[in-house]
């Protein structure tokens, strides 16, 4: 019985990996001054791209939130 050999190369494309925030309530009293940071949210990116954030609940006010960040 005749032997046949092939080669096969495989390259590996590397993925956007997904920072991890894990999930957090914040809460800030109604008169507190403009500019008073509420929280630091920690949420390391494996891939070091720039994250954004949004508020997709709560958010019943004409406030809202910047793209530093910033509400």
């Amino acid at each position: 019985m005749a032997q046949t050999t092939k080669e096969y190369t495989f390259s590996t494309t590397d993925v956007n990996k997904t920072p991890i925030i894990t999930a957090q309530t914040f809460f800030v009293a109604e008169n507190s001054d403009s500019g008073t940071t509420v929280r630091i949210v920690p949420a390391p990116d494996a891939d070091g791209d720039k994250l954004t954030f949004s508020i997709t609940a709560g958010n019943n006010s004409p406030r809202g939130l910047w793209s530093d960040g910033t509400v």
